[in-house]
């Protein structure tokens, strides 16, 4: 059974990886005045991921709903997500996902699992992490070395800031 520091590692990696969460203000037309919006959404073909992520955030008292956020094509699978828009709950994620100060292995492994579900691939022999964010290289590169996974990181300079954490031996 999963432990809490893994639950949050994993909701660490994945929400990061490929969520997305903010506060906005906007205009409001009809007033003269400012509003506030709260927002969480997390869109996956792997229905799986979504589930455990739903479940996990169910145990840290956040609650979310399900919706198609793409329907199947001829070249794609369906997306489903969950997602929120109350400021607790938002809250209640930002400090979910928070990095650590000091982390343990088991949320080390949770954010690998994490961020492997959102933007990982397994193809041939090859296990990838692909992300633009620099933090998130730099921790999932801090997580690999602490279980002494070799690793090298490929950027192609695609113009979009893609890299790719590979697996190698």
């Amino acid at each position: 059974k999963p432990s809490d520091d893994y639950k949050r590692g994993y909701l660490c990696g994945v929400i990061r990886g490929d969520g997305h969460l903010g506060t906005y203000t906007y205009a409001r037309a009809a007033h003269a005045t400012v509003g506030t919006a709260h927002r969480f959404r997390l869109a996956l073909a792997d229905v799986e991921a979504l589930h455990r992520t739903r479940d996990y955030l169910i145990d840290a008292g956040v609650t979310t709903t399900e919706f198609l956020f793409q329907p199947e094509t001829a070249t794609r699978r369906a997306m489903h997500g969950i997602r929120t828009q109350t400021q607790a709950n938002v809250a209640a994620i930002r400090a979910l996902v928070r990095w650590p100060d000091d982390p343990s292995s088991e949320w080390c492994r949770g954010f690998l699992a994490g961020v492997f579900d959102a933007e990982g691939s397994y193809s041939r022999g090859i296990l990838r992490i692909c992300n633009t964010d620099d933090e998130i290289i730099t921790w999932t590169q801090r997580c690999l070395d602490r279980f002494g996974f070799r690793h090298v990181l490929e950027d192609h300079g695609r113009p979009d800031r893609a890299r790719y954490l590979r697996l190698v031996g």
